[in-house]
């Protein structure tokens, strides 16, 4: 028996810019009262890292939890969110509003054409650290480690939103991703669950290991940091063992597209993830940094990223020199200096505790299945006789139990070489044993 998954479902995801906030009003804790229209461009004066900080450009949100502003700087475009009990004043300004097409969400020119993209980096205070709420308690953090769909999954992310949101938006999760991918399937519930949580908290990736599906979670974060032994890449779809293309493909690389805009990432580099034959390069202007390079779906770039011949994977180095990452951590106080914070602090063990749960019930779960599956070929063996029969319809409703109670056990079992048909089956099975037991008795009557 195997398990085999015969097909490939394409939902279309949905950008975490999409949220429909029509607010024209918005009283301030202060008791002022800020009255225009989203898109207007205004000014915010806010609290971040202890220090009163001013930005100004055009407002995209505007609610009773957080304010986001569009911030140009340096010819490139970001988002900046102010949660709104930070939020000391808020008015409208006669400057020019930012133009909506702009490269932090689509191509600034044909994709096809050759010409660069800037992809901004996050805004930070005056002292160019990174942004850390009044609010802040400490870290949630969330091992995630084996296949997506098994030991990565979006339940384990929605229980860390939900410890996180006890203690009001703004908390600082890390997703510390160890995987070398897994389903796509699961991949599109991960990414409902991490939009609906980027909205609330933020939301960060350290990675040892991110590839494929692992990759595709990542990506939705605004901030990606790197172990130093550290990979992301090939986001590689196949329908059974073959690589997808033609329409499929075109489908995949711009929902995966629509992901790298939500962490503010350039869709070239992306693409190159995805499918061979896409090229990449980039250009750090004079005076920029990483996070100021241009990227090229060509190699006209000054630096060579990825050419027709390989699938991208970033190393630690390559992901920082580029800036697709935001630093390089190998242990939490490391990782805490880069987030801004003033030390390393766990608001709980919850993060750990989900991960420990879940891997522990993931372990006993397919062994106990493995050990079910060889009993059930041995008994094969057994004859037709009553105690034969008897043995074989526990062993099935056992082996449906954990359909019920823990399916991703029943396909890590299956990597283990313990692979079982569809639940319908075994029931269907175990209702003829059922039968034939009953006609045995009958029989003996």
């Amino acid at each position: 028996m195997t398990l085999a998954m015969t097909g490939v479902v394409m939902v279309p995801l949905t950008a975490a810019s999409a949220h429909p906030l029509a607010a024209s009003e918005l009283t301030l804790k202060n008791g002022k009262t800020w009255r225009g229209e989203i898109n207007d461009t205004v000014e915010a004066v806010f609290i971040e890292g202890g220090r009163e900080r001013k930005i100004e450009g055009k407002i995209v949100r505007a609610d009773k939890t957080m304010v986001v502003i569009e911030v140009e700087a340096n010819g490139s475009t970001s988002r900046k969110s102010i949660f709104f009990g930070d939020l000391r004043s808020l008015k409208t300004t006669a400057a020019a509003a930012v133009p909506t097409d702009s490269g932090a969400d689509a191509p600034t020119a044909d994709p096809n054409g050759g010409s660069g993209e800037a992809v901004g980096a996050v805004a930070t205070n005056e002292g160019g650290e990174k942004a850390v709420p009044s609010n802040f308690k400490g870290v949630f953090i969330l091992p995630m480690e084996g296949m997506v769909g098994t030991g990565l999954r979006h339940e384990q992310i929605e229980e860390i939103g939900k410890a996180a949101d006890k203690f009001g938006p703004g908390q600082i999760i890390v997703l510390q991703i160890d995987s070398g991918g897994g389903l796509v399937r699961e991949s599109v519930e991960i990414s409902r669950v991490m939009i609906d949580i980027k909205k609330r908290h933020r939301v960060v990736a350290w990675i040892k290991e991110a590839i494929s599906a692992a990759a595709f979670t990542a990506l939705h974060c605004d901030e990606i940091y790197f172990m130093n032994v550290g990979a992301l890449g090939s986001i590689t779809m196949f329908a059974g063992t073959v690589a997808i293309k033609g329409d499929v493909l075109d489908a995949w690389v711009a929902e995966v597209g629509k992901v790298a805009r939500i962490g503010g990432r350039s869709e070239k580099v992306i693409r190159c993830m995805i499918h061979a034959p896409f090229e990449c390069s980039y250009t750090i202007p004079p005076g920029g940094g990483p996070k100021d390079a241009i990227f090229f779906d060509d190699l006209s770039g000054e630096v060579a990223l990825d050419d027709k011949s390989s699938m991208l994977t970033l190393n630690a180095t390559r992901a920082y020199e580029c800036g697709f990452s935001d630093g390089t951590a190998d242990n939490e106080e490391q990782l805490g200096r880069l987030l801004g914070i003033p030390e390393w602090k766990e608001v709980d063990d919850s993060g750990r505790k989900i991960y420990r749960d879940w891997q522990r019930l993931l372990k006993d779960g397919s062994e106990d299945i493995v050990k079910l599956v060889a009993q059930f070929n041995f008994k094969g063996a057994g004859g037709g006789d009553k105690l034969f029969l008897q043995s074989r319809i526990r062993i099935l409703t056992d082996l449906i139990r954990w359909y019920d109670k823990c399916e991703p056990c029943i396909f890590e079992a299956a990597q283990k070489g313990a692979g079982l048909p569809p639940k319908q089956v075994l029931q269907d099975e175990l209702e003829r044993l059922k039968e034939d037991l009953s006609r045995m008795n009958r029989q003996r009557r």
